[in-house]
């Protein structure tokens, strides 16, 4: 046996059916066993409290007389959702089985006449084998009918409220969509239309026109991100800043070197360097150097170009996506 969050819907129609939703939850339970786990347990307690904690829905809460009141789960949540009992309709089963003169019919009897808990829709005593089956429904649905319609007039403001959010809704996101594209012909020039749209934007970023309202505030993170232009022509510059602070693998100082490992003295490096020409001598005449040997000075010393050049390309990247994807958005 498995409990499930979805819904198996039954619906009824006819000139003689009521405009009624009945919806019969399945009964809580505190503890699992063999047929019935603890995650059953709380997938039913779930379910049961989503319905009771809509506004618009009405509470039947269904309360045996033959175990003990506040042992029934049912009536400590329905206390907590709706302390007021504006909502909540008790029915009390099986009060035949209790014992004639007991506290526990004396007990039910004023549960009935809202003596102990206040519950404004007065609740219905069922009485097995007593009242026939017949006139318990017939005062049942009286009962429900009248608390249905005090229930809905009481609700109908916020539903028109929110009918007309919806319906407003609607209305925009369908003129979003723009007019009936149901021919191949339409639907061709409705994308000639969004690709010719994508290349204005693009290239008005791209120029640094931002008069179009797709631009939005440039004191904003997003209208910021969304002005390419002025995003590339930043980046450019700390990219020159990062190259001339960065860029370079030793930095030549003309005093003493300091800790960092990147320093070094110039009559340190003169010194790599004369030792660098000693070790690459060739057929060269006496005074003379081989150039190849600033060719490889040179590639020592443009190390970093590498990682810096990577890392700004990223930031370029992720520019262009943005505007890309906010642009086809748009």
């Amino acid at each position: 046996r498995v409990f499930s969050s979805d819904i198996l819907r039954l619906e009824l129609s006819g000139p003689e059916q009521p405009h009624l939703t009945l919806v019969d939850l399945p009964g809580l339970f505190q503890a699992g066993n063999r047929s019935q786990s603890d995650a059953d347990s709380e997938t039913v307690k779930s379910l049961v409290l989503s319905y009771m904690r809509s506004p618009r829905s009405i509470i039947l809460a269904v309360v045996s007389a033959k175990n003990d009141f506040n042992n029934q789960s049912i009536t400590k949540y329905s206390r907590q959702i709706d302390p007021q009992g504006l909502r909540t309709l008790g029915l009390i089963t099986k009060p035949d089985t209790l014992d004639e003169g007991s506290d526990s019919e004396r007990f039910y009897v004023e549960l009935v006449q809202n003596k102990d808990v206040q519950f404004r829709l007065v609740g219905t005593c069922f009485v097995t084998g007593i009242i026939p089956l017949g006139t318990r429904l017939q005062s049942l649905k009286s009962r429900l009918s009248k608390i249905l319609k005090d229930h809905i007039v009481a609700q109908l403001p916020d539903v028109l409220t929110q009918i007309k959010s919806g319906i407003q809704e609607c209305t925009e996101r369908l003129g979003k969509l723009g007019a009936s594209r149901a021919t191949a012909q339409e639907q061709r020039r409705y994308l000639l239309q969004v690709s010719q749209s994508f290349s204005t934007l693009v290239r008005a970023a791209i120029d640094g026109q931002y008069s179009d309202s797709f631009f939005g505030d440039a004191s904003t993170l997003e209208g910021y991100q969304k002005r390419l232009r002025a995003v590339l022509q930043n980046t450019f510059i700390d990219f020159a800043e990062d190259m001339r602070k960065k860029g370079h693998t030793y930095t030549i100082t003309d005093g003493d070197p300091t800790t960092l490992p990147s320093h070094i003295s110039r009559s340190d490096y003169i010194a790599k360097v004369t030792r660098l020409l000693k070790r690459s001598r060739g057929r060269e005449l006496p005074g003379t150097f081989d150039p190849l040997i600033v060719g490889q000075l040179f590639h020592e010393q443009r190390e970093p170009w590498a990682k810096l050049v990577n890392q700004y390309l990223e930031i370029i990247l992720r520019a262009v996506y943005f505007l890309a994807h906010t642009a086809l958005a748009h």
